[in-house]
C-alpha cells in the first residue's frame, strides 16, 4: 500500500519560479555579529508594512523578507536595517535574492506559507518572528497553536506551541489575540487587552492532538486537521504559482498486531503467572488520609483486576498472590511505594523526600499527586498495570537476570544480541563538562542476560572505540546542526561484533487528511478495518520497509479497537549499518510489538532498551 509522508515531493510538485520573481521581491537580511534572538524587534518591525507579506526565520544569523514587487522595496529594507543598526548597535546587511534560492530553497515555500497570515484567508494564521503559527483552541488562560515548519529536505513538522496569559510586566514580547484568532504584537493601542507570552506553566505540558476524527470541529483543531486547512488556504491563494504534492512510498510491510483488548487480556494472564505465590507490598510512606485511601484503592483495583472473568477463565479466577498495605519495604516482596511528588518536597522542605531507588530491593515509586483517577474517582486499570510492569522489569534486572515479562525465545534469535546506550553525566555544571557512560545488555537466545556498564579497559578496546566514535558523532550532530530528529537512539551488536544503529528521522506517517476532512463534513467515519487503513494509513500498527542501505520502520497506535484520536504522530525511524556491515536487525521489529513499555501502546524501539534505561537509573 502507499504510505503518505510529512514531506513535499519537490520533483513532482510544480513551481513557477519565473512568475514568482515577476510578482515578488525577496531580501536576505544577515547579522554579521551574532544570531538573532526570537524576540528581536527586527523580526517584527518589517511586517508592520503592508507590502511585506512574510518573514521566514527559524534560527541562525539570517532571515528572508517577502514583499509585493515594488521598485521602492530595497529602500524600505535599507531604512529599517539602518534604523535597527543605530538603535541596537548591530551589523545587519541585506541583499536581494531570487527564486529558487541557492542556499535556502525550502525557505521559499515557508515564505509563501507564512504569507497566509496577510492573505484574505488569514483567519487563525499568525506570522510571528518569522514563523507560522496556526490557532488550535483556547482553554482557560492559554492559547494552543501549531508551529508549521518546513525543513531543508522539504519535510515539515507540526509542533505544539502554547501562549499563556501574562499578568505581570515581562521583558519578553507579548501578543494580543484578535477577532480572527490571529496573534498581533502588543503595542500602546492595546492597553486593557489580555496579553499572551509564549510559555507554559511550570510542570505542565500541553500538546495538540495529532489527529482527532470524532467530529469535524475536533479534526480541524488537531495537528493534521490544521495541516489540511493550511494546504487548502495555500492552494486557494497560490495554486496558480505553486502546486504541491506530498511524498508517498509503496512496498511497506505491515506487522500482524493484535487488538488492544486481546493484548491486554494475554498480558494480564502472563502477569498473573509471573506473580503467582509472590507478595505485592503497597508501602504507604505518606501515612495520611489521602494516602490511606489511595493505597486501599490500589489494593482493591488489583484484587478486582486479577479475579475478573473478562480476562481469566473460570478455573483461574482466584487471586494467586498476596497484596498487603505496609509501612516498610520488604526485600522478598515487590514493593509499590506511595510518596509525594518532587514539587511537594520542594515546597515542604521540612519533610524528607522518601523517593528511593535500590539495586537490591524491588521498588516502584508512585506519586500520589500525579496518579490519575477516572470520573468515579477510581484508579484506571491501565495505570495500575504499568506499576506491575515496572516491578517485573526491575525484578528481572535485580533477581532473575533473565527476561520474563515477554517470551524472548519466540523471537528465534540464534545467538546473543547486545544492546548499547550511552548516558552523559554532567560532572561540572559551570563548564558543562560531561563524562560518558556506556551501558550494555547482552541477551542469550533463552532470554538470560548480562547487564552493566563497561569501560575501555574492561571491554574489547577496538570494539569500544567504534562505539565511542558513534556516540561522539551523535553529540557533534546535535551541537552543530541542532537536528535532534536524526539522533541515534541506540546500538545493537551481534555475536560477530557487527553494529547496527537505530536512528531517528524527520519523517512521520500522515493520515489521509483530505479524505478525512471531506467525509467528516457529511458523516461519521467508519471503524472497519478497511476504512482504518484508508483514513489513517501508516499511522497505525507497525510498518517496515527494507532497502539495501537501511530498514525503515514506524510504530504507531494499535489500529484494531482504536478510538477516534491519535495523540502523537508515528515517527519513521531507520536501522542503519555501521561501516557497511550487514543489516541483521530484521527480527528486532517484532520486539516492538509489545504493550508493557508505553502504557498499553506499542513501543517505538526494541523493548530491551527499557531494561537498559531502568538499569541506568540506579547508576547515574
Amino acid at each position: 500500500m502507499d504510505i503518505t509522508l510529512n514531506q513535499f515531493d519537490i520533483k513532482k510538485s510544480k513551481i513557477d519560479y519565473e512568475k514568482i520573481n515577476s510578482l515578488f521581491d525577496f531580501f536576505l537580511v544577515e547579522n554579521k555579529g551574532s544570531s538573532f534572538k526570537k524576540d528581536s524587534m527586527i523580526l517584527h518591525t518589517p511586517l508592520l508594512n503592508k507590502k511585506v507579506l512574510s518573514i521566514q526565520y527559524t534560527s541562525g544569523s539570517s532571515f528572508i523578507i517577502m514583499m509585493e514587487k515594488d521598485r521602492l522595496n530595497k529602500k524600505f529594507i535599507l531604512d529599517i536595517i539602518d534604523e535597527h543598526n543605530q538603535e541596537y548597535s548591530n551589523n545587519l546587511s541585506q541583499k536581494q535574492i531570487f527564486a529558487p534560492f541557492e542556499k535556502f530553497q525550502h525557505s521559499l515555500l515557508q515564505l509563501f506559507f507564512n504569507s497566509l497570515a496577510k492573505s484574505k484567508y488569514s483567519e487563525n494564521c499568525s506570522n510571528i518572528a518569522g514563523k507560522l503559527y496556526y490557532f488550535s483552541e483556547i482553554k482557560r488562560k492559554q492559547l494552543y497553536c501549531v508551529d508549521f515548519k518546513i525543513h531543508s529536505d522539504y519535510s515539515f513538522s507540526l509542533k505544539s506551541k502554547t501562549f499563556t496569559e501574562t499578568i505581570k510586566d515581562t521583558k519578553q514580547k507579548t501578543f494580543v489575540l484578535q477577532a480572527n484568532n490571529t496573534l498581533k504584537l502588543y503595542d500602546s493601542n492595546d492597553k486593557g487587552l489580555k496579553q499572551y507570552e509564549e510559555f507554559q506553566y511550570k510542570n505542565t505540558k500541553h500538546s495538540v492532538t495529532y489527529v482527532n476524527t470524532s467530529n469535524l470541529q475536533s479534526f480541524e483543531s488537531s495537528k493534521t486537521g490544521i495541516f489540511e486547512k493550511i494546504i487548502q488556504k495555500f492552494n486557494k491563494t497560490y495554486g496558480k504559482l505553486i502546486q504541491l504534492y506530498l511524498s508517498t512510498e509503496s512496498e511497506w510491510n505491515k506487522l500482524d498486531v493484535k487488538s488492544s483488548s486481546q493484548q491486554k487480556k494475554e498480558h494480564l494472564r502472563h502477569l498473573k503467572s509471573l506473580l503467582q505465590n509472590k507478595t505485592i507490598n503497597i508501602v504507604d510512606k505518606i501515612n495520611d488520609e489521602a494516602s490511606y485511601w489511595f493505597s486501599n484503592q490500589l489494593k482493591t483495583t488489583y484484587e478486582k483486576l486479577f479475579t475478573n472473568s473478562d480476562y481469566f477463565t473460570k478455573d483461574n479466577l482466584n487471586l494467586s498472590f498476596k497484596i498487603k498495605i505496609t509501612k516498610k519495604e520488604d526485600k522478598s516482596a515487590l514493593n509499590i511505594c506511595v510518596i509525594h511528588n518532587k514539587e511537594y518536597y520542594e515546597i515542604n522542605q521540612d519533610e524528607k523526600d522518601t523517593y528511593k531507588i535500590s539495586t537490591s530491593t524491588i521498588i516502584q515509586n508512585v506519586t500520589l499527586e500525579d496518579f490519575q483517577q477516572n470520573r468515579n474517582h477510581e484508579l484506571p486499570e491501565a495505570s495500575c498495570i504499568v506499576l506491575l510492569n515496572e516491578l517485573i522489569v526491575k525484578e528481572d534486572i535485580i533477581k532473575n537476570k533473565s527476561i520474563t515479562i515477554a517470551d524472548w525465545e519466540k523471537y528465534n534469535f540464534e545467538s546473543n544480541v547486545i544492546f548499547c546506550l550511552c548516558e552523559n553525566e554532567i560532572v561540572n555544571k559551570k563548564t558543562n563538562e560531561v563524562h560518558s557512560h556506556y551501558f550494555f545488555m547482552s541477551i542469550n537466545p533463552d532470554g538470560s542476560f548480562e547487564i552493566g556498564e563497561k569501560t575501555k579497559d574492561l571491554f574489547n578496546q577496538e570494539k569500544f572505540e567504534r562505539i565511542e566514535e558513534i556516540f561522539e558523532l551523535n553529540n557533534m550532530k546535535a551541537e552543530r546542526h541542532n537536528r535532534y530528529d536524526e539522533k541515534y537512539k541506540g546500538l545493537i551488536l551481534n555475536d560477530k561484533d557487527q553494529i547496527n544503529i537505530i536512528q531517528d528521522s524527520s519523517l512521520i506517517m500522515m493520515p489521509n487528511t483530505n479524505l478525512i476532512y471531506e467525509d467528516l463534513k457529511t458523516k461519521n467515519l467508519s471503524r472497519s478495518k478497511e476504512d482504518l487503513i484508508k483514513y489513517y494509513g501508516g499511522c497505525l500498527d507497525i510498518y517496515y520497509r527494507e532497502t539495501p542501505d537501511c530498514i525503515f520502520y514506524s510504530s504507531g497506535q494499535i489500529g484494531s479497537g482504536m478510538n477516534t484520536s491519535i495523540e502523537r504522530a508515528a515517527h519513521i525511524r531507520r536501522i542503519i549499518s555501521y561501516k557497511g556491515v550487514p543489516l541483521f536487525c530484521q527480527n528486532q521489529i517484532d520486539t516492538m510489538n509489545v504493550t508493557f513499555v508505553r502504557n498499553g501502546q506499542l513501543t517505538v524501539i526494541p523493548f530491551p532498551f527499557k531494561y537498559l534505561r531502568e538499569y541506568i537509573k540506579t547508576k547515574i
